[in-house]
This record gives C-alpha cells, sequence and structure tokens, in this order.
C-alpha cells in the first residue's frame, strides 16, 4: 500500500510539473534597430538616427519593457542639439518606444546654437507576439 501511495504522489508531482510545463510560455528577449540616414543636397552623409528597442513577450504578453536608446552621427558642420529614448507606451499586448534627435546644421555658440535645425524620430511599435513595425517622421 506504501508503494502505491509513493506511486501515486509521483504521478501526482509529474502531472503538476508538466501541466505548469505546457501552460508557462517561456520569454524571448527581441533587440530591433532603425537607421536614418540624411544626405546633402551633393549626396554626402551628413548625419545618421538610429533607435534601438529590446523587449520580451512570450506570445501571450508583453514581459516588460526593457531598453530603448539612441546613437547618432553627424559630419561637421552638423552637430547634435538634443536626443532622446523613451517608451511612450507599453501594455500586456503591446507598446511604442519613442527615439528622437534633433540636428542642427549650423555652428555651437555660448548663446546656443546659431544654423537650420532639422530633426528625426523613430517610433517601434511592438507586440506579445514579437512583432515589430517601424515609423518614421
Amino acid at each position: 500500500m506504501k508503494k502505491m501511495k509513493k506511486f501515486l504522489v509521483v504521478i501526482f508531482a509529474f502531472g503538476c510539473l508538466s501541466l505548469v510545463s505546457a501552460n508557462g510560455a517561456q520569454a524571448t528577449t527581441k533587440t530591433v534597430s532603425k537607421t536614418v540616414t540624411y544626405k546633402s543636397v551633393v549626396g554626402l552623409k551628413v548625419a545618421s538616427h538610429t533607435a534601438i528597442t529590446t523587449f520580451s513577450y512570450n506570445g501571450k504578453t508583453l514581459q516588460s519593457p526593457k531598453s530603448v536608446s539612441t546613437t547618432y552621427s553627424t559630419a561637421p558642420p552638423n552637430f547634435v542639439n538634443t536626443s532622446s529614448a523613451k517608451w511612450d507606451w507599453y501594455t500586456a499586448a503591446s507598446g511604442r518606444s519613442n527615439s528622437y534627435t534633433k540636428f542642427t546644421f549650423g555652428l555651437p555658440t555660448p548663446w546656443g546654437p546659431v544654423g537650420s535645425n532639422y530633426s528625426s524620430r523613430i517610433f517601434t511599435n511592438v507586440n506579445k507576439s514579437g512583432g515589430y513595425s517601424f515609423e518614421v517622421h
């Protein structure tokens, strides 16, 4: 009788463990990036903006917002005036990151930049299945 109880306890524990494994989806972390390049009227690359977004998902929900970052490069006399990277919103089903860079063509001075400004904004939309898309503004 004792052997039968042990056997039933082991079967029950194995069944519960199998049930948890089947229902608990494994989380996956994904990093995606988008680069936008700006060229002069003669075709030379003068600036670039890259948005990098990392998120975790398991097919049922987004796990937690990970990182959002912005990288950039410029050729003189272009320079970066300001930049930011953040999550606009993040729910169990979807989220959107926002990467922004403001460039200036001109000269930096102690009183502020002198020249013309242009900006780059990249939205990254993510979902619980690991899908993503970019919007460039």
